[in-house]
């Protein structure tokens, strides 16, 4: 994941929130037990969230925070 997240998401800016979203999204990676506890909605709600921060090339704190709100309603 981690050579992935650097090429992937390279045009986003470097800040501590980055690091602490690449953070979150391999805890929520690594706590999906299966594809059955996944909900279409839920994922695609995180999803859709992602893109929408990634379009200025910055997450900010608020940004981390409904981030981390979204996963754990997920799990």
């Amino acid at each position: 994941m981690d050579e992935k997240w650097d090429d992937n998401l390279s045009y986003v800016k470097e800040t501590h929130e980055k690091d602490s979203l690449k953070t979150l999204l391999k805890y929520y990676v690594k706590n999906i037990e299966s594809t059955d506890n996944l909900s279409d909605e839920h994922t695609k709600e995180i999803i859709d969230y992602l893109e929408t921060t990634f379009e200025d090339s910055l997450v900010d704190e608020e940004e981390l925070t409904h981030i981390e709100k979204l996963i754990n309603e997920a799990l």
